[in-house]
């Protein structure tokens, strides 16, 4: 039931869970504890929020993609992570910088779509290094 409720609910819903040797293992990233099974599951289930957490995807989806028209341009000052073994290799450093004003840009050697789980205090470093620089 726990893991039925897993994949229905959770962010990483579309990743497998398997129990294997003592130790919950999710696919393409390895172990996880039952603490942050959990806590994953219940994050988005008591805050039922698991909706607006993909609605990205559902978005991209719908209208064919995502991405600025021609000559379109996106002016506020943006931060870029760039994780190795995200859902999608990052884009080359040029069209990114063509196409955002990039103030602050991270490019990793490890680490994937579940940042915060594989390296969570790596993500609140850089995170508080790009909004350093908007203090007052």
């Amino acid at each position: 039931m726990l893991i039925a409720a897993f994949r229905s609910t959770s962010v990483l819903a579309g990743k497998t869970v398997t129990y294997e040797g003592g130790q919950f293992i999710l696919q393409d990233y390895g172990p996880l504890t039952l603490d942050q099974l959990i806590t994953n599951v219940m994050i988005y289930w008591v805050t039922q929020s698991i909706h607006t957490s993909t609605w990205l995807y559902t978005a991209a989806r719908l209208k064919g993609g995502m991405g600025l028209g021609p000559g379109e341009r996106v002016m506020a000052p943006t931060g870029f992570l760039a994780c190795p073994h995200d859902l999608f290799p990052p884009p080359p450093v040029a069209w990114v910088r063509r196409s955002y004003n990039v103030v602050h840009r991270t490019d990793w050697k490890a680490g994937g779509h579940f940042a915060a789980y594989e390296r969570g205090h790596d993500l609140v470093a850089d995170v508080r290094s790009f909004f350093r620089r908007f203090r007052t």
